[in-house]
Order: C-alpha cells, then structure tokens, then sequence
C-alpha cells in the first residue's frame, strides 16, 4: 500500500476509534440514567439506612427539659393488676397531674371501649375536663378484609373525645428493615383529616401539616427523656415542683406490653411507642423534622454524578476514571450527609451504583473499542510491504483473542524495529551527508555524515531546515539553491519526491 494511502486510512481509523468513543459514552449515559432514577424509585435501600443511621447515632442532643414520660411499667402492673385498669385509676393520675401543675397530658393509651361500670368513664371525664389540656389518641388500623378502600379506626369512646383538648392518631411507619424512622403528620380517613397526635400537641394546626412522611430525628437511644413509674406517681413519691410546668406523655414500658420499635440499625435496643412520640413531640417544637427531598428532585440529583463522570472523564485522561469514580461517589455522600444538616434526606445509594456500572461499562467497551481499532490498525500494518521478509509463528490456540493479539503487537514491533535499525544502518554507512525532512522542509532524520556537516562546516551550526544548509556549506549556486524550497515537480510528475537542484550542471 503506498504510504498516503496508509496515512488517510489511519486517519480515518482514528476518526472512526473518536467516534466510537462517543457513542459508547453517551450509549452509556442514555442506558444508566433510566437506571439510576429507577434504583432511586425503590430507595433508600439498606446501605442508604445505615448511612442515615450511622449519621443520626452521631447527632445525639440532650431532650427538652420539660418533657417528662410516666411509665406504665412492671411495678406498676403489680401494683394495680392486669391491664387494662380501671379507668378511675387514670382519672386520679390527672388529678394529680392538674394538682402539681403540669401543662399537657397526653395518655398514650387507647380508650376505644366503655367501661362496664360507666361511672369509671365518667370520672375519667371529669378530671380531664378539669385539666383542660389532656390529649388522646386513636389508631389507624390496616385496610378492611371486605377491600374498602379506606382504613379502619380505633377512636376513643365519644364522651372521652369531647372531653379532650385534643385527638390525633399515633401511627408509627416501618420501613423495610423494621426500623422506625417516619411517621406521617396528617392522615384523611372517610373524609376527615386526623393530625398526629403530638402534632397536635405541639399547637400546630392540621393545615399546617403535610400528608409526606417525615423522619424523626432521634435525639438518642431508648431511655433518653427523663422518666418516672405511674405508681411513684399516684402514691405521691414525687414532689409536685418536679411535675409543674411538665409535658406529661403516659404510656407503656413494661416487656411485652404496648408498642416497641427498633429505631436504628446499628442497635437491637427496642424503644417504647410513649417514647417515640416523646422524640417526635421535641422535633416537631423545635422544627428540626427531617424531610425527604422531593421525587424529582431527588431523580436529578442521582443521576448528577453519572453526568459528572461523563464529561470529566472525556475531559481528563482515561487513566484517572476510578479516581474520578471515587471522588463523585464521595461527593456524593458528603453531599447526602450535608442534607441530611440541614434537614433533608436524599440517599445516594443509587448514585453509587450508577456510578459503579459506569465505571465497568465505561472500562469494558472502552477496551472491546480499543482491541478492534488495534486489530484494524495491526491488519493495515501487515498489508504494508516488509522491508526484509519475515514470518509471523504464533501459538495456536493459545491464550485467546487478546493473547493473540499482543503477540500479534509484539511481531508488529520487530519488524519496526529491524526495519527502523536498517534503515539507520544504510543511512549511516553511506559516505554522503543525507537529511530526510518533512513537507516544510524541517530536519526530521540525519545520517553522521549530514550531522558532522553542520558541526564541521565552514560555519558550525546545527542544520535543523533546509534553508540552513547553505550557512554552513558553500555552494556555487547558493542563491539558486535557497530558492528551491518547497520542492517543486518535474514535468509529468505529480508531486516532489525529492529536493532538486543544479550545482556544477549536474541535478541533484
């Protein structure tokens, strides 16, 4: 193949390897996108958990001071009997409440069912209507067996409900591993909106409210607040200061009563329902909920680093991919953890894995893109025609595609080499000063002879253009001669091959 030909067909290869580069980038884009905002759809996976854990464990905060749990725990229960209790029992702890002077009551207990003895309800009535600001709960229960389309709930008997300052459901949301980290401020059942219950509380009206689940930001781990037994309590073991002013949550501790959940999964440690809400009351007064970052939102933001990783990785050398790599995953978790500051939460776990599957993507079709412009590249070589006669011994079937490829590569240098050297030898060897120059004329190759020239000459100094070869030579035609370049053709010749001249009537 003459050498131009080789010369644009490799020009063409490397146009062809440019372009395939492309499309294999922005394939891998167009591919891992959907991915990432499909893997964000079904987030936070488990390693998003334990980030938001591992962060919030680290978040520990002293609980409001005015926040007081009164357990119903096993003294208690041995005391005054089995559960459920009367509920002049009740009746007398809010007496006691309103008598020392506590500010809120709220009986973490369901009372969905009358007594049998209606004066027991009635004294519960009274003394909540003499306080004023006890609150109750209800529950919303899973959907029906008959498939109606709204959930069953647990309220309060009505006397008990007119007589609270408030009602309010305190459902708690598990996510997937069990662990307790949302809850739902607002929730509409058959048309009426019921806030959570320390919402309510906390004096926010259910307008304010939101039906997006929130986290509750766990001020620390079970048995954080400061907690006294509903027994010390109605035997008068406590001094009325320590209950005035207090925000009293009453419910139940005692094992294998009530509501328990797990609310990190770096413990075991279950934490009662009544202390749940105590952490949720806390956040909810000082405004520091944790909000999720909105759907889409959060899509764009996992599919960023994928975007990142795409320019900067065309933009730097392809060699410093899996620092790019790791860099982008940190950014992105340093960036979750920042949110999660300033009370947001986003996990970036789909970004890590985007990030993961287009680093080996990228790595992967780059080198298949690479080994077929080397197999090209090596084909165009082989067509070439040898400067001595050579003969390629490969092993066969040895080592597969790529092994035969390098030894492909490797035959491909000796003959370079042995060529290169040959050719060096024969330029050296001959008696006259040669120079092989490139189409502007400058210096590109010297035998000894043509180096001595310009070391040597009449006028020592480097010969590095053509045009500087009649500084350090004489000619009897010196003006003639610097005129000569560019090269011009002969008659019927395309193009120079040589650089001509007339010295002394003979061409050269």
């Amino acid at each position: 193949m003459p050498q131009d030909n080789y010369q644009s067909s490799g020009v063409h290869l490397t146009q062809a390897l440019h372009r395939r580069f492309v499309i294999t980038w922005w394939a891998t884009v167009s591919l891992l996108l959907p991915f990432a905002f499909l893997i964000y759809s079904i987030s936070p996976l488990l390693s998003d958990n334990y980030l938001y854990d591992t962060w919030l464990s680290s978040q520990s905060s002293p609980p409001s001071q005015d926040i007081l749990i009164i357990e119903i725990d096993e003294p208690s229960l041995q005391w005054f009997g089995r559960w459920p209790w009367p509920r002049d029992i009740h009746a007398r702890l809010v007496e006691k409440l309103d008598a020392a002077g506590a500010s809120a009551v709220v009986l973490d207990i369901l009372l969905i069912e009358s007594s049998r003895d209606s004066q027991q309800d009635q004294l519960l009535v009274e003394a909540m209507k003499a306080h004023g600001n006890v609150h109750i709960p209800l529950a919303l229960l899973p959907e029906r067996t008959s498939g109606a389309p709204f959930r069953d709930t647990l309220m309060p008997i009505p006397a008990l409900m007119l007589a609270a300052a408030s009602v309010g459901h305190i459902n708690i949301s598990l996510d997937s591993d069990g662990v307790a980290r949302e809850v739902v401020l607002k929730e509409a059942r058959d048309d009426v909106i019921w806030p959570q219950l320390m919402a309510s509380v906390a004096g926010i009206p259910a307008e304010a409210l939101d039906t997006t689940p929130v986290r509750i930001p766990y001020r620390g781990w079970p048995k954080h607040y400061p907690s006294v037994s509903y027994h010390d309590v109605l035997e008068g073991r406590l001094p009325e200061s320590f209950l005035k002013d207090r925000i009293v949550l009453v419910g139940m501790t005692a094992l294998g009563m009530g509501d328990r959940y797990n609310m990190s999964l770096l413990s075991s440690e279950l934490m009662p329902g009544v202390e749940v809400h105590a952490h949720l009351l806390d956040a909810l007064r000082d405004d520091n909920l944790i909000y999720p970052v909105p759907p889409l939102t959060g899509a764009v933001l996992a599919g960023l680093p994928i975007i990142m990783l795409m320019l900067l990785a065309w933009w730097l050398r392809f060699r410093f991919m899996l620092g790019i790599v790791i860099l982008l995953s940190g950014v992105a978790v340093v960036g979750s953890l920042f949110a999660l500051g300033s009370g947001w939460w986003w996990p970036p776990s789909a970004s890590l894995i985007a990030l993961g599957l287009a680093f080996v993507v990228i790595v992967w079709r780059s080198q298949a893109t690479l080994l077929s412009w080397f197999e090209q590249e090596l084909k165009l070589l082989y067509r070439e025609p040898p400067i001595l006669p050579y003969r390629q011994v490969l092993a066969p079937n040895e080592g597969g595609k790529l092994y035969q490829q390098l030894q492909s590569l490797e035959f491909a240098l000796t003959r370079l080499v042995q060529g290169r050297r040959l050719i060096l030898d024969v330029m050296h060897s001959l008696p006259l000063p040669i120079f092989i120059l490139n189409e502007d004329g400058s210096v590109l190759l010297a035998n000894r002879k043509a180096v001595m020239l310009g070391e040597n000459g009449e006028r020592a100094k480097p010969v590095q253009h053509i045009k500087d070869l009649p500084e350090v030579v004489s000619f009897e035609e010196e003006r003639e001669f610097a005129a000569l370049w560019p090269p011009t053709a002969f008659d019927g010749e395309d193009s120079p091959s040589v650089l001509t001249g007339v010295v002394q009537g003979r061409r050269w």
